[in-house]
């Protein structure tokens, strides 16, 4: 009897052992391998998310020519300031081309976007990142030559490098005898950084930006 008592508690103390054995050392190494399974997955999810972006960098960086070509040419059709110096170059070299000679320029002050209220600014909806940056310069150009001349000049302002709104076009003269035109209409400035409006009611823009 007592032989077979300690043969059942020998064999129940062999399960326990085994089970202590289980949970002291399996389950951790299972628990172990689940975590770094885990990991696995969430580093490769990672790694799969840096490579989409490597790809769209790569991307980027093939366009980053274009891209500066772009920012380029539109520095030049919209200047931080006014550049009355440039203007003036740009114009002589499309009267020249034009056939005309020009006889005076008048450059107003720069106006922040529509702040005149009376129509004499063109007025349109704009991106409000442009607020209190993008101004206005009235221009006025007096040029001589035929109408064609004239008209071949008013062309090559507004297709020209420099971004021009043109309002009108007048020619003093007959059929096409020479005689004299004047173009008006407006070029544009975008400052870097907002310029803030003046305070005093008596002057409601912006100072004018220099140039």
């Amino acid at each position: 009897m007592s032989t077979r008592i300690w043969t059942i508690g020998g064999a129940v103390l062999i399960v326990a052992i085994l089970a202590l054995g289980y949970f002291l050392g399996v389950v951790p190494l299972l628990t172990q391998a689940a975590t770094a399974d885990s990991d696995r997955a969430a580093a490769e999810q990672q790694n799969l998310i840096h490579e989409a972006a490597l790809v769209q960098l790569r991307e980027q960086a093939e366009q980053l020519d274009d891209l500066e070509l772009q920012l380029a040419t539109l520095h030049e059709a919209l200047p931080a300031d006014l550049d009355s110096a440039g203007f003036f170059d740009y114009l002589q070299g499309a009267a020249g081309e034009a056939g005309v000679a020009v006889t005076s320029v008048t450059i107003e002050e720069a106006q922040t976007y529509g702040a005149s209220g009376d129509g004499s600014i063109p007025a349109a909806e704009v991106d409000p990142a442009l607020n209190n940056r993008l101004f206005t310069s009235k221009v006025s150009v007096s040029v001589d030559g035929d109408a064609a001349q004239v008209l071949a000049f008013a062309r090559a302002l507004q297709s020209g490098d420099r971004l021009f709104f043109e309002e009108t076009v007048t020619f003093t003269g007959s059929g096409g005898e020479a005689g004299g035109g004047t173009i008006n209409g407006y070029i544009f400035v975008v400052t870097d950084q907002p310029l803030q409006p003046a305070t005093d009611a008596a002057a409601p823009v912006a100072p004018a930006p220099a140039g």
